[in-house]
């Protein structure tokens, strides 16, 4: 059974609705006369693109900020903190505005959403210290350290991006890891910088509020993570799952194991009167529909393709990928 991406219609998930696909390309996003980035100097504290927000921090009296700026800037060649804003592929991605992010930047979406994909790739900053090394940086690929000792890398360096989903409640629903440079290969010629857009599945982090960010080194000091903390994002796409309030209904609470499942899991819920339920794919088509449920039911999913499908009870969605 295949999974469908609505693009233009919009369908009903039971207690939620799933929207079309949307996606966030920062083209609607204005600059000053003159500048070719915004670095959140006004105070503001974030901005908007669409129906998601992305965090900002600015302390005026050092002129530096952290979270999220957005961009313009095309310049590929100019190594150093002074070149901060411009993705090392001289554009967004088949656009011309792009996101920049360093240290902190959370993304917000003012209803939950399915992420599928984002692209991303690195700084001209970042990228040049790790193919280079700085006065800070060590250069990528040597055993060295930038003050010259060796740091017992052997040369297998990395550096790689942590993208985590948050739910309403809080909760951390998965990770996903990306390399933005790798040089850990046999072969030398195998290593690598990433210097073109590309896209990163998140279909795995389910139904999010919130995507918060981290970033990882082989080349650390006393004070942290040498490699620029920085990298360049552009076309989120989502799709916003408005949940509907049902009247009549109760909630019921429950939770299903194992998740992934393989050929079946289990449904344990804590209500003792039946409940109907749903196994339906992310598009909301409808695969099993059960007239009741009692804790400890089974549900049989091996002859499902692998993918994320949702379990639907009462007004109560969760997420179950299949292997």
């Amino acid at each position: 059974m295949l999974m469908k991406k609505l693009v233009l219609s919009v369908m009903a998930l039971s207690a939620g609705i799933l929207y079309g696909q949307q996606t966030v390309d920062f083209e609607e996003l204005t600059f000053e006369s003159g500048q070719n980035f915004w670095n959140g100097s006004d105070g503001s504290g974030m901005f908007q693109s669409q129906q998601l927000t992305f965090s900002n921090s600015y302390t005026p009296d050092w002129s530096s900020w952290s979270g999220f700026a957005y961009s313009k800037d095309t310049d590929v060649t100019t190594a150093g903190y002074q070149n901060q804003y411009s993705a090392f592929t001289g554009s967004g991605d088949a656009s011309v505005n792009y996101a920049v992010w360093y240290s902190d930047g959370v993304i917000t979406f003012d209803e939950p959403s399915e992420v599928s994909t984002i692209s991303v790739t690195n700084t001209t900053y970042a990228a040049l210290s790790m193919r280079d090394g700085d006065g800070v940086a060590k250069q990528f690929g040597s055993t060295t350290n930038a003050g010259g000792d060796v740091d017992g890398t052997n040369g297998e360096d990395w550096l790689r991006l942590i993208v985590y989903g948050w739910n309403t409640a809080n909760e951390m629903t998965d990770s996903v890891i990306f390399y933005l440079a790798d040089y850990r290969f046999e072969n030398d010629v195998e290593d690598y910088i990433v210097d073109t857009w590309e896209q990163i599945d998140l279909s795995s982090l389910g139904i999010v509020s919130k995507l918060t960010f981290k970033m990882q080194s082989t080349d650390v000091g006393e004070y942290g993570m040498n490699t620029p903390a920085y990298f360049a994002l552009d076309n989120i796409e989502y799709e916003v799952v408005n949940s509907a309030s049902v009247s009549g209904n109760e909630i019921a609470e429950f939770s299903i194991f194992p998740n992934p499942a393989t050929t079946s899991f289990t449904v344990v819920t804590e209500s003792e009167v039946p409940s109907g339920a749903q196994l339906l794919t992310l598009s909301g088509q409808v695969i099993y529909k059960f007239e009741t449920v009692v804790s400890g039911m089974k549900v049989d999913v091996s002859g499902l393709d692998s993918g994320i499908y949702v379990f639907q009870m009462d007004n109560t969605v969760k997420r179950i990928v299949v292997q």
